[in-house]
């Protein structure tokens, strides 16, 4: 249980592998067990570092025998499960099925509190979906919303991870739909928050690092791009694998930096 933990810990701070580690020693010791319910808590938290780790098939590996477990044990699903699944999928490149996942979302169950946060999450998948279809209008649309709405709810602290996420997804929505003056004020945002949380040399700093460069190349600023650029490459060199979240803008604001 304290490996579980750890995992989640680790992972949160932007260690995803050494996250992994600890997932995966603590899913072998409630498998040899047969502690199904310890066990299925273990391989969601192996699941989300394996999509933060680009290993999207095993991501959906784990979270199906977690839902096997859970349907076992509790009688269903929940809808964090869902939602962890849609991320997978997203995290796979695949959007189409992350929307057919979502639609299964019932935002049933647990107590008020629970619900909403439940809510913010799937409204900024939702946004996200509509990136990665193209859709960058909508996207923009349901991330303002998502965000202006857990600013208001009263659980804004707590929900800061969330935030940066609402406010990194409007800010390349505006980026693609060609408004840079718009999606700045997001993007700086979106990389003070993560400064607050997160380590230095977590990978979610590189993205906003990175998102804020291709808004400098927007606007002229190709030097301010080239160090956030030179910064953010050091941070995904240290890891051994990321998901494409964090890997496809480096190589997208180098090929932009290149005239490609």
């Amino acid at each position: 249980s304290v490996r579980r933990t750890l995992a989640a810990a680790l992972g949160a701070a932007g260690e995803p592998d050494d996250g992994l580690v600890q997932a995966l020693a603590a899913v072998k010791t409630f498998r040899e067990r047969t502690m199904d319910a310890h066990l299925s808590s273990a391989l969601v938290t192996a699941a989300d570092l394996f999509v933060d780790l680009g290993r999207a098939a095993e991501a959906s590996a784990a979270l199906e025998e977690a839902r096997v477990l859970q349907e076992r044990v509790k009688g269903g699903i929940d809808d964090l499960h869902v939602l962890r699944s849609t991320r997978a999928a997203l995290a796979r490149g695949d959007a189409e099925q992350a929307r057919a996942l979502l639609a299964g979302y019932s935002g049933d169950g647990g107590t008020q509190e629970r619900r909403m946060v439940s809510s913010f999450h799937r409204a900024v998948l939702e946004a996200e979906i509509e990136l990665q279809d193209g859709d960058a209008e909508t996207s923009a649309s349901l991330a303002n919303t998502a965000g202006e709405g857990m600013r208001a709810s009263g659980l804004a602290h707590d929900l800061r991870p969330l935030i940066s996420d609402a406010d990194l997804i409007e800010g390349w929505a505006r980026l693609r739909s060609g408004s840079a003056i718009a999606a700045r004020p997001l993007l700086e945002e979106a990389l003070a928050t993560r400064a607050e949380l997160y380590p230095p040399d977590s990978p979610k700093i590189a993205q906003a690092l990175l998102a804020l460069a291709e808004c400098d190349l927007a606007q002229e600023g190709r030097a301010e791009a080239v160090r956030r650029v030179e910064r953010a490459a050091a941070i995904v060199a240290r890891h051994r694998s990321l998901a494409l979240r964090y890997t496809e803008p480096l190589e997208r604001v180098r090929a932009r930096r290149a005239g490609k």
